[in-house]
Order: C-alpha cells, then structure tokens, then sequence
C-alpha cells in the first residue's frame, strides 16, 4: 500500500501539458515586455556616448586652437592625404587633411597623427589614414571600422586600409569655421559661437560642436577617415533628415 501511496503523490507533483503551455506562454510574454525596455536603455546610453563624441570633438577643435591660435581647416580634395614634411605634420593651411586628422593630438591619437613608427612621409600618411579612433564612431551606427578603398586619384591608386567615420562638418557657404584650406580663428567669428563645445550654436554655419541633430557643424556622416572633402554632400539613407538639405565641408568620401 504505501508503495502505491508514494506513486500517485509522485505523479500528483508532476505538471501537465496544458500547465507547462501556460507557463512558457507567460515567460515569453514577459520576455516580450522586458526587451522594448531593454533597447531604450541600450539607446539611451548609444545617443549619450554620440553626444558625449562630439562634445570631445568640439573640446579637440578649443585645444587645437589654444595651440595654434586657429580652428582646424577643411583640408583640400578628397583625395587629399595626410601632408608630412621630413616627417613632421604639417599644420594650418599648408595641411591637405581634414578636420578629423587635424584633431588627432587632442583626441588620443597623437601617435596616429605623427605617422606612429612609419619611416617614410607616404608610410605614415598609410598609418594615419588606416587608423581607427572610436570618437569617430557612433555606438548606434557600428564600431570602429575599417575599408579597403581603391581609386585612381587616391594613394596613386593603391588599394589603401582607410578608417571610416560617422561625423561631418556642414559648410557648404564655406563662410564658417571649416573652410578649403583656410584655418579659422576664433576672432573670425562674428555672429556669436557656443559658449561651450557641446551647447547648439546660433546658426549652422558658425557652430563649433552641437549634438547630432542640432545645430550643429559636426553632423552623422559616412565614408573614409581623413581625406577631405570640402565641395561634395553626405548622402545615406542613415542619417539625420536634416542631412539630406546639408551639404558637407568633411574629410571623407561619401560612401559606406
């Protein structure tokens, strides 16, 4: 008798089909509530780390100028590299790179900016412009990134390492902070700037650093790390809408 006892309390502790159903329904119910929170929180921590990017960006652009008494220019064309001469990099107007090279000393990437252990002024533009700097990267978009471009105008037509990058500047006028060639003081400015890098700026075409979005002459963009390219706009269906009427004074070819 007792043994019969033991096997019916054994079978009453076991669950049937329909409660095991109803048990892993009601766990994914609540899987399906938890993740819409999950990304928010995700996202959240994305556009403040992209906020906090370009803040250090506009903070990069203050150093620069504390150093050289000038803001970093737009560089020259596009297929423009890293200017080196006998080793050292050039700087101001004499400098073909973009705006996103021109920073480098102040967004930890001073060896980078130097050509690292190159021997040659062509082996370091190779360094500089195959170098990843995560400032440049939007977490929502990608992590750092890298392609293999090839063109007949850049590096002789050499298939080249070239680092991506997220961010733009918007200075299509070419009457604000990043010109052709043409560094610019902050003296120059004469409509007001942000009182700090980060705040949205009065207009577009004076801005220092805003967030993406805003205001702002840094904005999303895409393409090659650090040639320049002053005269061409930032076209990519991942942008911000207002991107589709900016055009772009960036140091980058307009592709992914």
């Amino acid at each position: 008798m007792s043994g019969e006892g033991n096997a019916v309390t054994s079978r009453r502790r076991g669950f049937t089909l329909i409660e095991l159903l109803v048990v892993i329904a009601i766990i994914a119910i609540l899987i399906g509530l938890m993740l819409p929170a999950v990304q928010k929180v995700r996202e959240a921590a994305a556009r403040s780390q992209c906020q906090n990017n370009l803040k250090q960006i506009g903070l990069a652009f203050h150093h620069h100028h504390d150093q050289f008494q000038y803001f970093p220019g737009g560089g020259a064309d596009w297929w423009s590299v890293p200017t080196y001469n006998n080793g050292r990099p050039a700087v101001g107007a004499a400098q073909d790179a973009g705006w996103g090279f021109q920073i480098l000393p102040f967004a930890e990437g001073d060896n980078v900016w130097r050509g690292g252990s190159a021997t040659t002024d062509d082996d370091r533009a190779r360094v500089a412009v195959g170098a990843t700097n995560k400032l440049f990267f939007c977490p929502t978009r990608r992590a750092p990134q890298t392609t293999i471009f090839t063109n007949p105008a850049y590096m002789n037509g050499t298939p080249t390492v070239t680092a991506l990058c997220d961010y733009a500047g918007s200075n299509w006028e070419e009457t604000g902070v990043l010109r052709f060639r043409i560094p610019t003081r902050i003296s120059d400015i004469t409509d007001g700037s942000p009182g700090r890098a980060g705040e949205p700026a009065q207009e577009v075409r004076r801005a220092v650093v805003a967030p993406a979005g805003g205001g702002a002459l840094l904005r999303p963009a895409v393409g090659p790390l650090l040639a320049a390219l002053p005269h061409a706009a930032v076209r990519t269906s991942r942008q911000v809408p207002s991107m589709s009427r900016q055009r772009s004074c960036c140091w980058t070819l307009c592709n992914d």
